[in-house]
C-alpha cells in the first residue's frame, strides 16, 4: 500500500466506525423505545387504542309500569332514542346542523353551537360524544337514519358522526289523573369512564319515588369495536351487559273513582271559589286507598312547567285545623270510658267563658239540657268542650294519640307529615276546650279519614296503603301488601253507638247534604278558621270538610272532602258535604255495593 493511501483509508475507517456507532446508538434508542412502548407503557397504550377503537353505549332499563287495581295503566315507559354525534368525523358542522335542524325541529344555531362546543372541547382528532337531542320519538329517528343512508351513498362522511342510543320516556296516559299520587320521573346527568355523558332516570316524587326500588330496574351497557360513527367492525370484539327491566306496581287506586273525585273537586273549586281541595276514598276494612284527588292538579307529562308547590300532595304532607270533625274523637273517648251514654244529658249555656276567651256556637242555641247524641249531631262546641273537660287532659291526649293524631299513619308515600298534636306539657287551661272542637290541633285529611274509618271498622285501626301487588312482566306476583292486624282503639259496642249517632248527622244534623238515596250514610261536618302564622286566626279564611262512610250497617267505603278557603259559603255541611255525596254515591254504584235502605 502506498503511503499516500493510508490517510484516506484511516478516514474511511473512522467514517465507518462513526456510522456503526450511530447505527448502534439508534438501535439502542429504538430498543429502549420499543421496550417503553411494549413493556412499560403497554397497558396505557392499549387503553388509548381501545378508547379510539372501542365504542360504549349506555343501555337504559325499561322502567316498570304502574297500574290501578284493575290493571289499567297509570304510568308506562315508551321506547325512544337519544341522538348523539361524534365530532371526530365532522368536517362541515354547518351542513350537519342544517340537516338535523329540519328533522328534529330544533334551531340550527342551537345544534351548531353544541357541535362547535364539542369540537373545541374534545378536538377533531379524538373520538367523543355529544348529545344533540334526548328521548326522541322513533318515527323521527327513523327519518334521521334514512338521511344518513342517503348522505353516505353520496360519500358525505360527516353524517357518519351521527348515532343513536336506546332510551325510554315516562308517559302518563291520563295526564293529570292521580298525578300528585303517582309522582314524576326526570333525568339526571351522569359521567362514566367509557360511556361519557349519559342521562339516568331519576324518580322525584310520589309512588314513583317510594317504589323506585322495584320500578327502576338496572341499566346495562354495550361495548364494541367500530369502523365509524357507531357501526361495529364485523367480527370485532363485543361486550354486552343487558339491562334488567323494572318490575310493575299494581296500586289500590280505582281509575274510575279517581276520575270522579277529580272532576267533583274541579267543579267545587269553580262553584265555591276555593283555593284548593282534596278528596280521599278508602276501604275502612283494609286501608286500601281507592282514590286520592288534589285540585288543582298538574299534567305529569309536562311536570317541568309546574313548581314543587304546585305538584305537592298536600293531603299527606300538610296539616290543617279540622274543626268539628274532631268532636267524633272526643265523644268516642267519653263513651268508651263509660263517662257518658248517647242519651246522657248535659246542661249547655249559650256561651261559655274560659279565662279571657268566650266559646260560642256556629248558630244560636238556647241554654238548656242536651243529650250527647244531640251534641254530636248538631255539632255543639260547648257540649264537646264540657265533655272533654270532664275526661281530663291526659285522657283526651291519649285517645287522640290512639286514633293516630300527631303521628304518621305509615302510608307508603314519601314525605308524610305527623301533623301537630301539642304535648301535654304545652297545654294551657284553654287547650282542653278548643282542641275538643278541632282548633289548636293540626291533622292531615288522611289522619281524619283514618279516625272515622276506625269507627266504621268496629274500633280497629288499619294502615292505609297504595300498594296492592308488585308483578314482573309475565304477571307473576313478586310481592303483595301485607296487611297489619290492626290496633283495637274502641270496643265494638262503642263503635256501633258512634256509627248510629253519625248516621243521624246526615238525617237530622249538619250533614243532610251528604245523604244518598238508597243508602245509610254516616259522617261529620267540619268548619275551622285558619290560623295566622304569627298567632291568632285569619279573618274570613276557613277550611270546610266532611268525613264519613257508607253503608252504615256494613261500611265498605269511607271518604273525606276538604276545601281550603272557599268563598261562596264556608260551612262544611254546605260546601263539602255535597261533594262528598257526589263522590261517595258514584263509588257505591261503581263497586255495586248493595243498598242498605231502611224504609
Amino acid at each position: 500500500m502506498k503511503r499516500s493511501e493510508r490517510p484516506y483509508r484511516r478516514s474511511q475507517e473512522r467514517r465507518l466506525l462513526f456510522l456503526l456507532f450511530v447505527f448502534f446508538f439508534l438501535t439502542i434508542i429504538i430498543a429502549v423505545r420499543l421496550f417503553m412502548l411494549q413493556i412499560v407503557r403497554a397497558e396505557e397504550l392499549k387503553r388509548i387504542a381501545a378508547k379510539q377503537l372501542n365504542f360504549s353505549v349506555y343501555l337504559a332499563a325499561k322502567r316498570g309500569e304502574i297500574f290501578d287495581r284493575n290493571y289499567q295503566p297509570l304510568a308506562i315507559s315508551i321506547e325512544v332514542e337519544d341522538v348523539k354525534i361524534d365530532p371526530f368525523y365532522i368536517e362541515n358542522p354547518k351542513k350537519v346542523a342544517a340537516e338535523l335542524s329540519k328533522i328534529l325541529n330544533l334551531p340550527q344555531r342551537e345544534i351548531l353551537y353544541k357541535i362547535n362546543r364539542a369540537i373545541k372541547k374534545i378536538g377533531k382528532e379524538k373520538h367523543g360524544e355529544l348529545i344533540i337531542a334526548l328521548k326522541v320519538d322513533k318515527k323521527i329517528t327513523k327519518k334521521i337514519k334514512e338521511l344518513i343512508k342517503k348522505k353516505l351513498v353520496k360519500k358525505e362522511k360527516d353524517f357518519r358522526s351521527i348515532y343513536f342510543a336506546p332510551n325510554y320516556i315516562r308517559f302518563y296516559p291520563h295526564g293529570d289523573l292521580a298525578a300528585p299520587v303517582l309522582g314524576v320521573v326526570g333525568s339526571e346527568p351522569r359521567v362514566a369512564e367509557g360511556l361519557g355523558l349519559y342521562y339516568e332516570p331519576k324518580a322525584r316524587e310520589g309512588l314513583e319515588l317510594y317504589y323506585d326500588r322495584y320500578l327502576a330496574g338496572k341499566a346495562g351497557w354495550m361495548s364494541f369495536e367500530r369502523m365509524g360513527g357507531s357501526e361495529p367492525i364485523p367480527g370485532g370484539s363485543q361486550k354486552l351487559v343487558r339491562p334488567v327491566d323494572g318490575l310493575s306496581v299494581v296500586t289500590t287506586i280505582d281509575k274510575e273513582i279517581q276520575y270522579q273525585a277529580e272532576q267533583s273537586l274541579k267543579k267545587a273549586l269553580k262553584q265555591y271559589r276555593a283555593k284548593r281541595a282534596t278528596a280521599i276514598v278508602m276501604n275502612p276494612r283494609t286501608g286500601e286507598i281507592l282514590a286520592l284527588a288534589i285540585a288543582p292538579s298538574f299534567d305529569a307529562n309536562k311536570f317541568q312547567k309546574f313548581s314543587l308547590e304546585e305538584r305537592k300532595n298536600w293531603a299527606l304532607t300538610e296539616f290543617y285545623e279540622p274543626g268539628s270533625t274532631m268532636k267524633v274523637a272526643v265523644i268516642s273517648a267519653a263513651i268508651e270510658e263509660k263517662r257518658f251514654r248517647p242519651n246522657s244529658r248535659l246542661y249547655l249555656p249559650s256561651k261559655l267563658k274560659v279565662g279571657r276567651y268566650t266559646i260560642g256556637e256556629a248558630h244560636y242555641r238556647p241554654a238548656g239540657n242536651y243529650t250527647v247524641e244531640t251534641i254530636l249531631v248538631k255539632s255543639y262546641n260547648i257540649g264537646s268542650s264540657l265533655i272533654a273537660k270532664s275526661l281530663g287532659k291526659k285522657c283526651v291526649y291519649e285517645y287522640y294519640r290512639s286514633f293516630g293524631f300527631g303521628q304518621k299513619t305509615g302510608i307508603d308515600f314519601p314525605g308524610e307529615t305527623r301533623g301537630k298534636l301539642p304535648e301535654l306539657k304545652y297545654w294551657s287551661d284553654s287547650t282542653i276546650y278548643t282542641i275538643s272542637y278541632g282548633q289548636g290541633i293540626g291533622v292531615t285529611p288522611l289522619q281524619m279519614l283514618l279516625m272515622v274509618s276506625t269507627i266504621a271498622n268496629d274500633g280497629v285501626k288499619v294502615r292505609p296503603h297504595f300498594l296492592k301487588e308488585v308483578v314482573d312482566k309475565r304477571g307473576k306476583i313478586i310481592k303483595r301488601f301485607e296487611s297489619d292486624l290492626g290496633e283495637k282503639v274502641l270496643t265494638t259496642r262503642t263503635s256501633s253507638e258512634i256509627k248510629n249517632m253519625l248516621a243521624k248527622v246526615t238525617i237530622d244534623g249538619t250533614g243532610k247534604e251528604a245523604a244518598i238515596k238508597g243508602y245509610q250514610v254516616a259522617g261529620k261536618t267540619g268548619t275551622a278558621l285558619k290560623p295566622r302564622p304569627g298567632g291568632g286566626y285569619q279573618k274570613g279564611a276557613y277550611v270546610a270538610s266532611f268525613v264519613g262512610f257508607a253503608p252504615v250497617r256494613d261500611p265498605q267505603l269511607a271518604a273525606i272532602v276538604v276545601l281550603d278557603e272557599p268563598k261562596n259559603g264556608y260551612f262544611g255541611g254546605v260546601v263539602a258535604a255535597p261533594i262528598f255525596k257526589e263522590i261517595m254515591e258514584f263509588s257505591l254504584r261503581h263497586l255495586k255495593i248493595p243498598s242498605d235502605k231502611v224504609e
